[in-house]
């Protein structure tokens, strides 16, 4: 359970803290940059020091290196979202592509939850719903047709980066997650470096530090559900985190962002919280 909860507010941190300099007036393209070479610089940091960490042309660096390219599309989408539909609902559609990730786990590679599971697979999809309705937007104004095409590509791109997690447990050893965790961050390390280079923006000292701490907790919290994966099934390990995320997300949006949250979003929280109480049935 420990690493379900790392999981769940590290990776919600990520949201949190881009919706903040969003409200800061920060240039997020240049904390999402700082962000990934952080995370970049802080894998090689840990991971050399450890031993050889393989091959990064090997099957745990090609999934690796996905879930790294789905982690740099998806930011720019998850800018986009966020501005037009504040934090909570962006957490709603980052965290709902879990569920093709639990789709694959189930028809690829056979994973089956039991009844009590299945319920809380089938109750947080209104959950993350209800949690997101239109209550919370940030702009009242009528959105332009760009953000359902925006949503939708989040949704898209932050589920292949699932998908490339639960590839991960399946197909490669458990030891050669360093490799994993090298080439994913290696790879946006590199693509932020080439973004900076080619926008000619000098970040300023606010912007370094938000994207540090973005970072620290993006490659952490990566580390936490490879570790959560080792211990639980799939089917169990993205819905909690998925769920979780969502209620922390609202919680502080709410409190410290100033979003709405309304009755039926409430409604959603408390569902939230009962598909993490069943969908930790088994007790592992």
């Amino acid at each position: 359970m420990v690493y379900l909860i790392l999981n769940i507010v590290l990776s919600s941190s990520f949201i949190l803290l881009i919706r903040w300099s969003q409200v800061r007036k920060l240039d997020v393209y240049t904390v999402g940059a700082t962000n990934y070479i952080v995370a970049g610089l802080t894998a090689v940091m840990m991971i050399v020091p450890m031993g050889h960490p393989g091959a990064v042309v090997s099957m745990s660096g090609f999934w690796g290196a996905i879930n790294g390219l789905g982690y740099f599309i998806a930011f720019f989408f998850l800018v986009h979202v966020a501005h037009w539909k504040g934090a909570a609902l962006t957490a709603v559609i980052s965290r709902l592509s879990i569920l093709l990730a639990v789709v694959c786990g189930i028809v690829i590679w056979g994973e089956s939850p039991c009844r009590v599971q299945a319920a809380g697979i089938v109750i947080a999809c209104p959950a993350l719903l209800l949690v997101g309705g239109r209550d919370s937007a940030t702009l009242s104004v009528r959105l332009p047709w760009q953000s359902v095409l925006a949503m939708l590509c989040l949704f898209l791109a932050a589920g292949s980066s699932r998908v490339a997690q639960e590839a991960f447990k399946h197909m490669c050893r458990p030891d050669e997650w360093m490799t994993y965790v090298l080439a994913a961050f290696g790879l946006t390390a590199v693509m932020s470096v080439v973004m900076l280079i080619v926008r000619r923006r000098r970040p300023r000292i606010m912007e370094i530090v938000t994207g540090t701490l973005i970072g620290l907790a993006n490659i952490f919290q990566v580390q936490a559900i490879l570790a959560a994966l080792a211990i639980f099934e799939g089917f169990v390990v993205f819905p909690v985190t998925m769920a979780g995320g969502v209620i922390l997300t609202v919680a502080v949006s709410a409190l410290l962002l100033n979003e709405r949250i309304s009755r039926r979003s409430y409604i959603g929280i408390g569902l939230g919280i009962l598909s993490v109480i069943l969908l930790n049935f088994t007790g592992k």
